[in-house]
């Protein structure tokens, strides 16, 4: 179906005979003598999935003769511009990752400063690699969004694996060990000159690391003078 309505997407509009519709998709005979399954396995299922992994967009509808139906409508919606394919990119966090990045972020809509702004953070990360591996399949999340919502997915979505998901992948060999998890992630912290939420509230918000990292690493200098002053910590000392 994906084919033959790409042969015609170039009109507004085209209705084809369900006769000649069954003999270009070879539909076997008991299919074609009962619509109601027809509609649900072939032409609602394709609908669903051409709209979720194309970016053909079109609506469709029965054309009836007295009861029967005889054909079927197809119309087609001109969109602004055709999103961009997003093309496999090596999962690495180097220079050209990073530009990569950037550009992906700005063929998606985002302007140049908030994309530069996200690439350089995710490099800071080190995650550059990781998000472009996972950017097809947060923009195919995204096209199913209504359309003002769209860029607010992405960037949501990118912002997520900045901050949510663990920052260490599991080695073949096993689980990492939290402690060291713990201690990387607080290296991370310092080097970026991020501050660390779990650090500042004090909870470690279920994540093993944070608990581990709460309870083994003590407190650094740095942190020690950005708390803010309290009955039991007036504040740095003059000295």
């Amino acid at each position: 179906i994906y084919e033959i309505l790409k042969s015609w997407n170039d009109r507004p509009e085209v209705t084809i005979a369900l006769s000649e519709l069954h003999e270009m998709l070879t539909v076997p005979k008991t299919l074609r003598a009962d619509f109601f399954n027809f509609r649900r396995r072939v032409l609602e299922k394709a609908h669903r999935d051409i709209s979720s992994k194309t970016s053909l967009r079109y609506q469709w509808e029965p054309k009836k003769t007295g009861r029967a139906v005889t054909a079927i409508k197809f119309w087609f919606e001109k969109t602004p511009q055709a999103k961009p394919k997003l093309q496999p990119l090596n999962v690495d966090n180097g220079p050209n990752a990073v530009a990569a990045l950037d550009a992906e972020l700005r063929s998606l809509g985002v302007h140049s400063k908030t994309a530069s702004d996200y690439a350089a953070r995710a490099e800071a990360a080190g995650r550059v690699g990781l998000i472009l591996a996972r950017l097809p399949g947060i923009v195919a999340r995204a096209d199913k969004q209504p359309n003002s919502t769209r860029l607010q997915y992405i960037l949501g979505a990118v912002q997520n694996e900045l901050q949510q998901q663990q920052i260490f992948d599991v080695p073949a060999g096993g689980p990492v060990d939290p402690e060291a998890e713990a201690r990387k992630c607080r290296q991370d912290h310092e080097a970026r000159e991020t501050i660390c939420v779990p650090r500042q509230t004090g909870e470690p918000d279920g994540r093993k690391r944070c608990q581990m990292c709460l309870e083994k690493i003590p407190r650094s200098i740095s942190e020690t003078d950005s708390e803010p002053p309290s009955r039991n910590n007036p504040g740095r000392c003059s000295r």
